[in-house]
């Protein structure tokens, strides 16, 4: 049961819809600042007996409040071990078990925007159950026998229509063999196609190689044309540089020849 009576007054339902709605404004504001969606509770071992769990569910569902909310560890009630809470700043989901439910009913019926999620209770079956019957055969083994006369019915004949069955036969398989003709006139085409798209292809491989090789070859004499060119600039280039020291010794020699008649000439004179 709920613990429902703290000091003189007895907590109500809309104690508990005015707590709520405290829990829901400080959710609220959580969302503004910290981007918090929601707040949950999970009471008993599966909570790991969080504190903050217990003390929540003692001031919504318990009527817990003042000192003793802060110095209690467990729920108030043995539904603590069953309850999860969800709480949202417009609305609140919670799980209780359905041997508590009505127990809390009073309280979460208050509140409003709430979705309540619960188990039915699970039924035992004892040995003054009745076993299943077997379902009655009857009509199942009349099927049988209307299926097994017809099936000798069928299978009965005088004959007559024998002559008519194999002459459609005949037909049958005359018809097959002239499509089966066809099909190797038919496929006889084909091949003949195939092979003549097939020698064209190859031929037009053959020149496109052909072309390639051509162009491969051409490319080649170009390179190898202008790979002798530079280098026979280069050698005429290096004949200039080694012909340019030889040119200044002589015109050096040659002034300087000049110098020494100049001298002589004036000596002379």
């Amino acid at each position: 049961t709920v613990h429902m009576a703290r000091g003189e007054d007895a907590f109500t339902a809309a104690d508990s819809l005015c707590r709520l709605q405290r829990l829901q404004a400080t959710c609220g504001a959580l969302r503004e600042s910290e981007g918090v969606d929601a707040l949950l509770f999970v009471g008993g071992v599966d909570g790991r007996d969080n504190l903050g769990s217990v003390r929540c569910l003692n001031f919504l569902l318990g009527g817990v409040g003042g000192v003793e909310l802060l110095e209690r560890e467990q729920c108030v009630g043995k539904w603590g071990e069953d309850v999860v809470l969800l709480v949202r700043p417009d609305g609140c989901e919670i799980h209780v078990g359905h041997a508590h439910y009505e127990a809390l009913r009073p309280f979460i019926a208050a509140w409003g925007n709430v979705d309540v999620h619960t188990l039915p209770p699970r039924h035992i079956p004892n040995e003054d159950d009745e076993a299943p019957k077997r379902p009655d055969r009857e009509d199942e083994e009349r099927d049988d026998d209307e299926a097994s006369s017809d099936e000798s019915l069928g299978g009965r004949g005088d004959g007559s229509d024998d002559s008519e069955e194999e002459e459609e036969e005949e037909d049958i398989v005359e018809e097959e063999d002239s499509d089966s003709d066809s099909d190797d006139e038919i496929s006889a085409e084909e091949l003949a196609k195939i092979e003549a798209e097939a020698a064209a292809e190859a031929a037009a491989e053959a020149e496109a190689k052909k072309k390639a090789e051509e162009e491969a070859k051409k490319k080649k004499e170009a390179e190898e044309e202008e790979k002798r060119r530079r280098e026979q600039e280069e050698e005429e280039a290096a004949e200039e540089m080694m012909a340019l020291p030889a040119n200044a010794m002589e015109k050096k020699k040659k002034k300087e020849k000049k110098e020494e008649e100049e001298e002589e000439e004036e000596e002379e004179e």
